[in-house]
C-alpha cells in the first residue's frame, strides 16, 4: 500500500509539472531518438530537449525516450518520463536499446529490469489520471 501512495504521488507531481510546464510554453517541438553510438556521456545530445537534466548514470544504460512529453529528474536517484505511447510502444523501443531480462508484474503488467544499478519502470498511468499522458517510465538508482 505504501508503495502505491508513492507511485501516485510521484504520478500526480509529474502530472502537475507537465501541465505547468505545457501553460509556459506555447511551442511544440519534435524529436528523434538518439543514436546511441552518439550520445556524449559527459553532456546532452541535441535531441534531448525533451529530456532535460537526464542524468549520466541514466544514460549510462538507454539514451531518453524519443517522444517523451515530459521529463523530469525528480531528485539525485530517480527521472522519469511522461508519454501519450501506450505501454508496448515504449516497452518495444526500450527493450530494442536495452540488453536485458524483463520482468512483467502479474497483476499490472507494467515492466521492470534492473541494468548497471538502474531500475527502469515501464508503467500505464493510474486510473484518474490525464488521459493523454498513457505511460509513465521511471529510471531509478539506488
Amino acid at each position: 500500500m505504501k508503495t502505491s501512495k508513492r507511485r501516485t504521488v510521484l504520478a500526480c507531481s509529474a502530472f502537475l509539472v507537465a501541465l505547468a510546464l505545457g501553460a509556459c510554453s506555447g511551442k511544440t517541438s519534435t524529436t528523434t531518438a538518439p543514436d546511441a553510438s552518439n550520445v556524449s556521456r559527459s553532456g546532452a545530445a541535441a535531441t534531448d530537449a525533451n529530456a532535460p537534466l537526464y542524468p549520466d548514470w541514466a544514460r549510462a544504460v538507454a539514451p531518453p525516450y524519443p517522444n517523451a512529453g515530459v521529463g523530469i529528474l525528480v531528485n539525485t536517484q530517480l527521472y522519469q518520463f511522461q508519454t501519450t505511447d501506450d505501454r508496448a510502444t515504449v516497452a518495444d523501443w526500450y527493450k530494442s536499446h536495452v540488453n536485458a531480462s524483463w520482468a512483467s508484474d502479474a497483476t499490472t503488467r507494467d515492466l521492470s529490469t534492473t541494468v548497471n544499478g538502474v531500475k527502469i519502470g515501464i508503467r500505464t498511468n493510474p486510473a484518474g489520471a490525464q488521459d493523454t499522458v498513457k505511460t509513465m517510465i521511471e529510471l531509478s538508482r539506488g
